[in-house]
């Protein structure tokens, strides 16, 4: 994506329970991580700053923001997959 794109900032959707300041996997599920500190670690590869997002909470946003949301102002969104979740 930086070969044609001046990139500021990555967000990463994780799927699993994530810290308040969105910089470690607490518990996921799906995946053996348990306080994953996932923000350090790709920081400290891609040299980029770097933010944390449940992926429900994600989903929600973005369908809020660019999606089938777009121009409500209240919005629920139910997410099944390996497990359920939803973004308010």
């Amino acid at each position: 994506l930086r070969r044609g794109h001046d990139v500021h900032a990555i967000g990463v959707a994780a799927a699993g329970f994530i810290s308040r300041d969105r910089s470690t996997v607490i518990y996921a599920a799906n995946i053996d991580w348990r306080n994953e500190p996932l923000r350090a670690r790709l920081e400290g590869r891609l040299n980029t700053p770097v933010t944390i997002e449940n992926d429900a909470n994600a989903a929600g946003w973005g369908e809020y923001r660019f999606g089938a949301g777009q121009g409500v102002h209240d919005m629920v969104m139910l997410t099944m997959g390996t497990g359920v979740g939803g973004a308010v």
